[in-house]
């Protein structure tokens, strides 16, 4: 009967444990994209064929850059979210209105589900 642990087990439990902390702390900038206000945000898993809402949390910080006329507004991001990168993502109305666009995308009637626009970094050319 062994009553003192053995340190090599115990420094693999703890490498072990770092290892599988940092994997849960990794996150990575995926993509920007332009929100359509009134929407909500939605992913719909390939794998297992099911539609979950995507929670979006609000930032209200606000950076100030010195100029030299004075200090200047900056908003460094507004919305952020998790997303899976495996999931497709999309816009909806509700739940009943994401559902009807994933039976087009089966179907075919609509080629791609993922609704989301690019930011437009140029502005409005006319």
């Amino acid at each position: 009967m062994n009553i003192i642990p053995n340190d090599k087990s115990a420094k693999i439990d703890k490498a072990q444990l770092e290892q599988v902390q940092q994997k849960e702390h990794e996150y990575a900038l995926i993509a920007q994209y332009t929100r359509t206000r009134g929407l909500t945000m939605y992913a719909y898993s390939t794998m297992s064929s099911e539609i979950v809402e995507v929670s979006v949390s609000h930032k209200d910080t606000v950076h100030l850059k010195p100029t030299s006329i004075g200090l200047i507004a900056d908003v460094a991001a507004t919305e952020l979210c998790e997303v899976d990168s495996r999931d497709i993502h999309f816009e909806a109305l509700n739940l009943k209105t994401a559902l009807l666009r994933v039976k087009k995308y089966k179907s075919g009637k609509i080629k791609e589900l993922c609704n989301l626009r690019k930011p437009n970094r140029e502005g409005l050319n006319f």
